[in-house]
Order: C-alpha cells, then structure tokens, then sequence
C-alpha cells in the first residue's frame, strides 16, 4: 500500500521534534503499530474468510450493532476523511507549484464574518475525487491501471527524493553525533508525531476488504 501520507506529514512530524533521528525512532515506532495490526488482521482473515475488514471481524465476534457502526465509522472517518486530505495536499502543493492563487473565491458572510469560504485549491481537490471517482467507476480494468500508474509514479518520486539526497546533499558523519532526543519521546510533541506517521501507515488493512476474493487465505 504506497500512499502520498509520507509527502505531506514528514514536514509536520520535524517540525513538532526537530531532531531527524527522533522523526526516524517515531517512524520505527509506528511501523511496529502497523505491523502488529497487519499480523493481527492475517490471522483475523484467516479466521473469516470473508469480504468486509473490520466490519466482519466486530460483527461476528461482538454483534450486528459494533459490525453497522463499524461501517459507518469506516466511510466517515477511514475512508473520507483521508481521500479529502489527500486531494487538498495535492491541490495545496500543486498550486504553490507553480505560484497559482490561493486565496478564496467564494465567501458567504454574515454578519461581517465568512462562514463559510470555497478556495481555489478546495475546488481542485473536489474535482480531482470526482474525477478518479467517475474512473473507477467507469471500468474496473481502467481504475487498476491508473493506480498502478500512479503507484509507479509516487514510488518513482521517492526514488528520486533518496538518490537526490545522495548526490546533492552536503552529507556528514558529524550528523550522526546529534543522537536521539530522547527528553522528546516521552512528550506529547512524540505522541502528536505519532497521529501524523499513523495517517501515513494508513492502508494495512485494505487487503482485509478483499477477504472473500483470496482463495488460500
């Protein structure tokens, strides 16, 4: 599962501990997280066979009422919360690009305050969902290749991230003497890091959706 989580929240994560080994220690910790949730969710598939994720894991082992909120709570918070946080980190970063307008171009009022405000990023990001939207649902054959195209294009920018680093940054061993901060980890600074890495590890569980497709589980 390669997201665009990794784009947009390491720039947050170092600007809550400002020290890149303790962004790496928060790195490793929440890989440990998903990994332990992975494992868990095999052994949950194993056990139920069945197409649904959590929905069918909470229904048959707590009830209809856990397995319907479940549902509900995924399509809210697991699904859309984050397919809108991606499209307006795509927008943002694509505007400031190129040095496009940011500011809002439709604003209602009352009572001298905006309550309610649409951006020219917003409008980009909404766009972009409805686009990917009508494609998917246009053919099945169709979404899988665009995904595929845009896995291979997001792990090709990060291929080209790490090789830039190595030929173009002044590297030191003297960057290693820092050492980690350790003070930091026990704050709250590493637990709000923390949220951030999560939302990037997010997508371990997806494979559980396809439960019932898998043969040998």
């Amino acid at each position: 599962m390669i997201g665009t989580g990794i784009f947009t929240t390491s720039g947050f994560i170092m600007e809550e501990l400002g020290n890149p080994h303790t962004m790496l220690l928060c790195w490793f910790v929440g890989g440990i997280f998903a990994l332990c949730g992975a494992l868990c969710y095999g052994e949950l598939g194993a056990i139920f066979p069945k197409a649904g994720g959590e929905y069918v894991y909470l229904r048959e082992s707590l009830g209809k009422w856990m397995g319907f909120l479940s549902g509900w709570i995924s399509l809210i918070v697991g699904f859309s919360a984050p397919i809108a946080a991606a499209s307006i980190a795509f927008a943002t970063y694509f505007f400031r690009s190129f040095s496009l307008h940011l500011g809002p171009i439709i604003t209602i009022p009352l009572s001298g305050i905006n309550i309610f405000t649409i951006s020219t990023p917003t409008i980009a990001a909404i766009s972009a969902i409805i686009i990917f939207s009508l494609v998917h649902y246009h053919s099945l054959l169709v979404g899988s290749r665009v995904q595929n195209l845009l896995t291979l294009f997001k792990t090709g920018i990060i291929v080209v991230f790490v090789i830039a680093g190595l030929f173009l940054g002044n590297g030191s061993i003297s960057n290693f003497s820092e050492g980690i901060n350790m003070s930091s980890v026990f704050q709250d600074k590493f637990a709000i890091s923390l949220i951030f890495v999560t939302f990037a590890y997010s997508g371990w569980n997806a494979a559980a959706y396809l439960g019932g497709e898998i043969k040998k589980p």
